[in-house]
């Protein structure tokens, strides 16, 4: 006997529906994507299911936090870096940029020689 598909993914995920989309993905909840561009671009090509804004927002902080820490010196670098989240549509609905400024803006070379003038 052949088992129907709405039979197959009863009871999975957070409700006792039927899935439209892939076993494992929630029909409810809209998926972001979390873009990076530290001077090349990283596309998120996968996503993060959301329930709405306050947790985009709070994700897109994490995450930040997280890149930046695992850049450490390297975000010297560049001198923008910029989070975009972007909703399944494509449509942008947040974005997050850091930006050097001021005396972080010379060269290592100067910042490695003590003598160099402020």
């Amino acid at each position: 006997m052949r088992t129907s598909w709405p039979a197959l993914v009863s009871g999975i995920g957070e409700t006792d529906q039927t899935c439209p989309g892939p076993i494992g993905q929630s029909a409810s909840m809209p998926r972001y994507f979390f873009h990076v561009d530290n001077g090349s671009e990283r596309p998120d090509m996968e996503g993060t299911e959301l329930a709405g804004m306050g947790q985009v927002r709070s994700e897109a902080v994490r995450l930040t936090g997280e890149i930046l820490r695992d850049m450490g010196g390297r975000f010297w670098d560049h001198a923008e870096w910029t989070l975009t989240v972007t909703d399944q549509t494509g449509a942008k609905v947040l974005g997050l940029r850091c930006q050097r400024t001021g005396r972080a803006e010379r060269s290592r070379a100067q910042l490695g020689n003590a003598s160099a003038p402020a």
